[in-house]
């Protein structure tokens, strides 16, 4: 990088600049984006599938803005990777959930309900269950902790208990912990809170 920089200029992109190794970071001038809104997103997804002839409805463009987050690329590459599994209707919702990895809204209920019913043995089948089915960990945090957001049955103080506990879990699955016992982890925290007398 240094030999070249009259002739050539590099350009890394990546959602997390701590993955860089700090040699390279040192050398680099840093530039943050924010997420794009969902309307840019829409906007673009429906230029590229009309340019390129791809049957998208508006519902499964919703779907991938919704599972990539304001990721422009990330949702490029689903709209590219649905394309190649379209039927002849287009592509459909059920396609982009299964490419976006969404666990089934009934698999994150199941869990839920067996962590309200006090059960660890139960509890540790339903987690083990859900893993063999290949989800990965990421995911099933980023679902639990929308429900547990919305849960209107959920007291302010035992959320915050449940989210700082989804913080250290999400450390500790990027430093390359255990995903079942991370899960595990974080259900029997629901679980302590939820059958807790208040």
């Amino acid at each position: 990088m240094e030999k070249q920089t009259k002739t050539t200029r590099f350009c890394l992109i990546c959602n997390y600049v701590s993955r860089i190794i700090e040699p390279l970071t040192s050398r680099c001038t840093k530039f943050r984006f924010k997420p794009l809104p969902d309307e840019v997103q829409l906007e673009k997804l429906g230029q590229i599938c009309a340019s390129e002839q791809v049957l998208c409805s508006q519902e499964a463009m919703k779907a991938i803005i919704l599972h990539t987050e304001g990721d422009l690329r990330k949702a490029i590459t689903y709209l590219q990777s649905a394309q190649k599994l379209q039927s002849d209707d287009g592509i459909s919702l059920e396609e982009i959930k299964e490419i976006a990895g969404v666990i089934p809204e009934s698999s994150i209920t199941t869990l839920l309900s067996t962590s309200s019913s006090g059960s660890f043995e139960k509890l540790q089948q339903a987690v083990k269950e859900v893993l063999l089915e290949g989800f990965p960990a990421a995911q099933i945090l980023n679902q639990v902790f929308d429900k547990a957001i919305q849960d209107q049955e959920l007291t302010d103080k035992q959320k915050s208990k449940i989210m700082e506990k989804m913080a250290v879990i999400d450390k500790r699955l990027c430093d390359g912990a255990d995903e079942h016992l991370q899960i595990m982890d974080l259900f029997t925290v629901i679980m302590d809170q939820v059958t807790r007398q208040p």
